[in-house]
């Protein structure tokens, strides 16, 4: 079974005060018609490209200190959010950013993916891989589970959303794929 990790009742009220002035209405074409709610949350977790060819590739993940919230508009996750404890106190929480994303709706997804494994338990993490535009849920356990959430169309013949792997087949899937080069220059362009 897999476990959200749980926030208190106190921070999760104080994050959700804060969005209501980060997202104010109107700015992200919220209104109380939509009837917003903080969804699920989770620990955010980074593994950097480098650490995809290391001999134990999730040694190398690091905790960000930061939180991933879905947030739901009219019944869907649309919206986003994170936040990162700032101090000692339950209410020494502060939003870091938010958005509406389609990612809110992969991680969704990727969410119900996940509470359908049989075999799968542990803590559920968003491990994100930024050179490869790339975030997946970690179920972090004995035996960690990875299902990929978000995953850029060109990689999904490597690596498809939603999909169960175990962490041996996750990381050979991320060694197949060419980290992000950027955009490249072209004359004449400005």
């Amino acid at each position: 079974m897999i476990e959200l990790p749980q926030i208190d009742n106190e921070t999760l009220e104080v994050i959700a005060r804060q969005l209501g002035i980060v997202m104010p209405v109107g700015r992200l074409n919220i209104s109380e018609a939509d009837n917003p709610e903080l969804g699920e949350s989770m620990p955010i977790w980074m593994l950097p490209r480098n650490a995809i060819y290391a001999d134990i590739p999730l040694a190398d993940s690091v905790p960000t200190g930061e939180w991933h919230h879905q947030i739901y508009k009219q019944n869907e996750p649309r919206l986003y959010a994170h936040s990162k404890p700032v101090g000692p106190r339950m209410n020494d929480w502060q939003v870091t950013m938010a958005g509406e994303s389609d990612a809110a709706l992969e991680i969704d997804h990727a969410l119900t993916a996940a509470e359908g494994l049989k075999y799968a338990s542990g803590e559920v993490r968003l491990l994100v891989i930024p050179a490869l535009f790339i975030n997946a849920l970690w179920i972090a356990g004995d035996n960690s589970v990875f299902v990929p959430a978000s995953v850029p169309d060109a990689f999904h013949k490597i690596l498809v959303p939603y999909d169960e792997l175990d962490a041996e087949a996750f990381i050979s899937a991320l060694r197949q794929i060419s980290h992000i080069d950027g955009i490249k220059f072209q004359p004449g362009l400005s």
